[in-house]
């Protein structure tokens, strides 16, 4: 998160800053912020607690597959093959991964 501040904080010098000009693109960008980040970073960090660090980041590799999906379901996304591919792998890794003993 560190990187992606200092990178957006490069490019915002270099372009300026473009905020929002309307009430409704202030609460899509207070909404981002609280669901993706804050409490994205609250539940991985109870997850890491609750059933430890290996299960939580081997769970935490859905990621992306959930982003596919909610993509086409609310911003309605074309699915391409390359984004399936790359889900099919991630499900592929995560399970190969849960069955691996401790």
């Amino acid at each position: 998160m560190l990187s992606a501040g200092v990178v957006f904080g490069i490019i915002n010098a270099i372009q300026g800053i473009h905020l929002p000009q309307t009430q409704e693109g202030i609460i899509y960008i207070i909404l981002i912020a609280v669901i993706s980040t804050v409490i994205a970073l609250i539940t991985f960090f109870m997850g890491v607690e609750r059933i430890g660090p290996t299960s939580t980041s081997t769970i935490s590799t859905l990621e992306p597959v959930v982003t596919i999906i909610a993509a086409v379901v609310f911003l309605q996304e074309k699915v391409y093959w390359y984004n399936l591919f790359g889900g099919i792998m991630i499900l592929i890794a995560v399970l190969i991964l849960s069955r691996i003993k401790k």
